[in-house]
């Protein structure tokens, strides 16, 4: 969602602190996972079981790879397309 919101430059600027509905919404979109992940009716519904923490720590780590591949692959878009 982050990389999404600026397609030419790189993601992490002052803008994106700038923008208070992205956080809320990642706030809300967070808690509700947490939800249907660790309250035993939401699991029921849902038919999920609580996670590890070792499995949030690899979550993040697969997200942040994730972030910076996509990170790179605008740079050498906007490279080649200068190039071009």
């Amino acid at each position: 969602m982050i990389n999404c919101r600026n397609t030419e430059g790189f993601s992490l600027n002052r803008g994106l602190l700038a923008n208070k509905g992205i956080w809320l919404v990642t706030g809300v979109l967070f808690l509700l996972q947490a939800a249907i992940i660790y309250l035993p009716f939401m699991q029921m519904l849902f038919g999920t079981e609580a996670l590890p923490l070792r499995y949030w720590f690899v979550t993040l780590a697969v997200a942040g790879v994730m972030f910076f591949i996509v990170e790179i692959e605008k740079r050498l878009t906007r490279r080649f397309r200068k190039a071009a």
